[in-house]
């Protein structure tokens, strides 16, 4: 029978999706377990395709009303979503480890000469260096060094 093949007593079917709808489908192929229960004879096996033919059709017919830039859409806005998210839960930017900074080195901030020098000293280094974003393996417990 066409598109129907059988792997360890099961029948499934398997079809290649029209090239007109190829882009939009998640795979190349469409393909669904047969019921193994209803597959005793030919005519149940014919009737179990019929099944398997229109749930192609219909998600043939799915796929070509749904719009690709809708689609595309949902992406990008699923994707920004997530980084809003993980960005919330971190520190954005170099500058912001400042405070961290002074308190794991035990600097005070109270205006004084050495903290005057500390604090040059660091506006200096993210002049040079650039007040970069943060990656995960910066935000660890800001702890400092092991």
């Amino acid at each position: 029978m066409r598109y129907v093949t059988r792997k360890n007593n099961r029948y499934y079917y398997q079809r290649g999706y029209p090239a007109r709808v190829v882009d939009k489908a998640p795979s190349r192929y469409f393909s669904m377990v047969l019921d193994a229960k209803t597959v005793d004879s030919e005519v149940e096996l014919a009737k179990a395709v019929a099944v398997a033919n229109e749930a192609f059709e219909i998600e043939v017919r799915r796929l070509e009303n749904s719009d690709a830039q809708t689609a595309v859409r949902d992406r990008v806005a699923e994707r920004l979503t997530k980084r809003s998210k993980r960005s919330a839960q971190t520190p954005k930017r170099l500058s912001q480890l400042w405070k961290p900074y002074c308190s794991f080195r035990n600097v005070q901030q109270d205006g004084s000469q050495r903290y005057k020098q500390k604090l040059s000293n660091w506006n200096r280094a993210l002049s040079f260096i650039g007040d970069h974003p943060l990656v995960r393996s910066t935000d660890g417990d800001q702890q400092g060094p092991p």
